[in-house]
């Protein structure tokens, strides 16, 4: 399985050579052990001759930059997954609880708005009043840029590339910055091959980051949004401030319209989709640039409304991209479930910065290892998975893999197959 030993290459000039040696160990770590793990059982094929601190002086003191792993991760991406697609982006944000921890930087409160509660309070009139109001927890809230990859089969995955932390503002009034501020420092952090197209929910639809961007925008809009007809600059210059909005358009009312809507199939969540939309090309308040607006009928119970700042954008890539965009958050569930991405037992923001960006490339590598085909869902005559092997499956065919490799590498090296093989024809060749 030659591709671990070239993928681990493309990383090599990020680190020295003592480095590069535990980056190489911890990335086998995450590939190997499924779920949550502590950092030592990530450390677990640690020589006898060398400290296990040596792991955690690496996430902590040595001179590395998540940044520039991050970087390469992205130019891995471009070279080896990229070709003719469309440049995506995604961007979102998750919440790492950290109830038990003390001494770690960053923690603080938030809320988690899948849990609310009602409490009853008393006003000074005496009258009892009912509040509804959403539980806190402490903990670290990342906001992760990642890239879209589309195969061959119409299916999505994700790739995640970078990760802020966002802390509220009573806790660092001084450094504080909004998760809009984050992901426009993230996105602009990173050298881009070319201009992307950024897909996030209706919380980045805001004016001042789509404003600040320099790519496309496509994102969710209100369903009581409206926007405003564009007006042409007049042949003669007239005195005062020139009109930028035009008539205003109630866009829920007046592009639900039998006759503006135009018929689609969409490939969407794994399923043709027959659908309506209509179409409408203006301003928003607030935004330097006309968009694209389109409603959407037929895909939810309601109808919706999407925008992008790219006006060469169908109705049907605007459809399929929005939906691409919720494959951030099944990359989200596989890291903390199948990598413990965000289980990281540290006390500093660099260390779990580089304990992050570490994870990433861990996640990138068996999604890779996934799409290529090389490791596959195990097919019994009363179990036919369907899509990709999950990363559950793939830690356990390349702990298998290396396990093999570590039992019979006293054989003659000309004994071991060079191609590329499957982990069952690899494990049938030294059977025989």
């Amino acid at each position: 399985m030659d591709i671990l030993h070239d993928f681990m290459l493309k990383f090599e000039s990020v680190f020295t050579l003592p480095a590069f040696g535990k980056f190489v160990r911890l990335l086998q770590g995450f590939m190997q052990t499924h779920a949550p793990k502590a950092l030592t059982e990530l450390n677990s094929h640690l020589p006898q001759d060398s400290h296990f601190c040596g792991v955690y002086d690496f996430l902590n003191r040595y001179a590395w930059s998540h940044l520039d792993l991050a970087q390469r991760l992205l130019d891995w991406y471009v070279e080896t997954l990229l070709q003719r697609q469309r440049f995506l982006l995604v961007v979102d944000d998750t919440k790492a609880f950290k109830p038990h921890a003390r001494k770690m930087e960053g923690i603080c409160w938030h809320p988690e708005h899948h849990r609310r509660v009602q409490t009853k309070a008393t006003t000074e009139t005496g009258e009892e009043v009912t509040a509804t109001g959403v539980v806190g927890e402490r903990g670290h809230s990342w906001v992760v840029l990642g890239a879209l990859h589309r195969r061959d089969t119409g299916h999505w995955n994700c790739f995640p590339l970078r990760a802020g932390l966002f802390v509220r503002e009573k806790y660092c009034p001084e450094t504080f910055q909004t998760k809009l501020e984050i992901a426009e420092s993230l996105f602009n952090s990173l050298t881009w091959p070319q201009k992307p197209l950024l897909v996030g929910d209706n919380f980045y639809a805001a004016a001042r980051f789509v404003n600040q961007l320099d790519g496309h925008v496509l994102s969710h809009l209100k369903a009581t949004a409206v926007a405003f007809e564009s007006v042409e600059s007049p042949s003669k210059p007239k005195r005062g401030r020139p009109q930028i909005y035009g008539r205003k358009v109630h866009l829920a009312t007046e592009l639900d319209d039998p006759a503006k809507m135009t018929h689609h199939e969409v490939f969407v969540y794994g399923e043709q989709k027959k659908i309506q939309t209509a179409a409408f090309v203006g301003r928003l308040r607030g935004h330097h640039h006309p968009v694209k607006i389109i409603l959407v009928k037929g895909l939810r119970k309601a109808n919706f409304l999407l925008f992008s700042t790219d006006l060469e954008l169908s109705d049907v890539q605007m459809i399929e991209y929005y939906a691409a965009r919720f494959q951030i958050e099944i990359a989200f569930r596989e890291l903390k479930q199948d990598l413990g991405a965000f289980n990281y037992r540290l006390k500093h923001l660099s260390g779990f910065q580089n304990y992050l960006h570490v994870a990433f490339v861990a996640y990138a590598l068996l999604k890779y290892l996934a799409i290529q085909g090389i490791v596959t869902t195990p097919v019994t005559p009363w179990y036919e998975p369907k899509g990709l092997a999950t990363p559950a499956t793939v830690q356990k065919a390349v702990f298998q893999y290396l396990q093999a490799l570590r039992i019979f590498q006293g054989l003659h090296k000309q004994a071991i197959p060079k191609e590329n093989i499957s982990l069952n024809d690899f494990m049938r060749f030294y059977a025989s």
